[in-house]
């Protein structure tokens, strides 16, 4: 998403430790030094990723799910499929037949 346009520079802790005979705590201190010496740029970035990004897709989740909801045969479709995979037994029978079962439609 842009880590290397705003600086992010890691350190190979692997390559830089594996000959030393204490690579647990050098890998430690490594990736201690690591994080500790990213730009300011990045932490910003990465904070507006969290607080300003995210948050507008979740917004964004959340209407499409109100304004596009699973209903009709797809969601007898679903539910079929959830009970399957629950190792239950489903019912054969035609699709409204099978609404009916689950409550998703009322009888005219």
């Amino acid at each position: 998403l842009g880590y290397g346009l705003v600086g992010l520079q890691p350190l190979d802790c692997e390559a830089l430790c594996s000959a030393d005979d204490v690579a647990d705590t050098c890998s430690n201190d490594c990736s201690a030094r690591s994080i500790l010496s990213q730009p300011q740029k990045l932490r910003m970035y990465i904070r507006f990723l969290f607080l300003v990004v995210l948050i507008v897709l979740e917004i964004l989740v959340i209407y499409h799910t109100r304004a596009f909801p699973i209903n009709g045969i797809r969601l007898a479709r679903l539910y079929n499929n959830q009970a399957i995979a629950q190792g239950q037994r489903v019912e054969g029978g035609a699709a409204v037949d099978q609404m009916l079962k689950l409550g998703l439609v009322q009888m005219p």
